[in-house]
């Protein structure tokens, strides 16, 4: 470790917390940034569930608003840097007229934070928009829902996002850049197609529901899920093409990092020379295995933190519960290689 290491927290999924001051991810993350002022934090999308952002007078926005809030109260007053991705559920889950949910929550962030460069990327396009966030580290941010959402994409703007993103990674060190968005590229759960043999009786248990039998159906949705997919799965065609096009272009460049979050789970996985990080765990945890690739696997909620020398990330440190409703702690410090 450099003497003098900045930080980049990675959170995601945080839709969910508890707002009634009792969060305990939330009162880890604020130790750690009172601990170490100086450094970056990152929710990786799904600020919001449901819905994201509902309009004005709705039932559900009073609930909105105090999840986000919640949030915003843990970094409003943070002197380093501070960055809000969206999700799928922040789009209305995908609907035609998610686009106004989500506006409505990034306007709702500015007008809290007092700030107009946190919300990333800016919209209305995909991105990639790049970030020197400390001297000789760079941030890609990459809004990866506008790729799931419905509709014909346009394939000038198709094509110009993916010649942007190869250009910027031709300018960049791959050991000093870290590429953000939600959705993962990798991923041993559920959106990867991976579940307990169990799952195959008990589906809903995966959700946190009943334990309810439902044998043969159960496999039959579970094989759709791995094959066919879910629009939020990896095998679903579009998250599939998109998957498989932004491999293709991070590949060459051995050292590159991509975090995201969408699985509601901890993990690191290392494949043909990209580093995958998965921080979804920030107010609910799903089962994950570990599998081809895997450096760590976790399924307690939680959030990443990364160390950032000189060269590029040196630690990763692991923020879980042990057990539920208990504090999250420091579990784990993995030297990065």
């Amino acid at each position: 470790m450099t003497s003098n290491p900045q930080y980049i927290w990675l959170i995601g999924d945080t839709g969910a917390v508890a707002t009634d001051g009792t969060d305990q991810v939330l009162h880890a993350l604020k130790a750690e940034l009172l601990e170490h002022p100086g450094g970056a934090v990152i929710f990786l999308g799904d600020l919001v569930y449901p819905h994201g952002m509902p309009e004005q007078g709705v039932p559900e926005r009073s609930h909105a608003e105090a999840i986000i809030q919640c949030q915003i109260d843990v970094v409003r007053d943070y002197p380093g840097k501070v960055y809000f991705l969206s999700g799928n559920h922040d789009w209305k889950k995908g609907s035609s007229s998610g686009w106004k949910n989500l506006r409505r929550l990034e306007t709702f962030i500015h007008e809290a934070m007092g700030k107009k460069d946190l919300c990333v990327p800016v919209l209305p396009g995909p991105g990639p928009e790049l970030v020197e966030v400390f001297p000789g580290f760079h941030l890609i941010f990459l809004n990866t829902q506008w790729w799931m959402q419905p509709g014909i994409r346009n394939t000038y703007r198709v094509q110009q996002f993916f010649l942007e993103l190869e250009s910027i990674l031709n300018r960049v060190n791959p050991l000093s850049t870290l590429i953000c968005g939600h959705h993962p590229l990798r991923s041993h759960s559920m959106h990867g197609g991976k579940f307990k043999k169990r799952h195959h009786v008990y589906p809903l248990t995966f959700h946190g529901l009943p334990h309810f039998p439902l044998p043969g159906v159960g496999s039959l949705w579970l094989m759709y899920r791995k094959f066919i997919g879910a629009k939020e799965d990896m095998a679903s065609p579009r998250y599939s093409r998109f998957r498989e096009m932004l491999l293709s272009i991070f590949e060459p460049f051995s050292g590159l990092t991509y975090a995201s979050g969408h699985e509601h789970t901890l993990q690191w996985i290392q494949r043909n020379g990209i580093h995958h990080l998965v921080s979804g765990a920030g107010s609910k945890s799903y089962y994950v295995r570990e599998g081809k690739g895997s450096r760590f696997a976790g399924q307690k909620k939680g959030f990443f933190r990364l160390d950032i020398g000189a060269g590029g990330i040196e630690t990763l440190n692991v923020f879980e519960q042990s057990k539920p409703d208990s504090a999250v702690i420091l579990t784990h410090q993995m030297t990065w290689q």
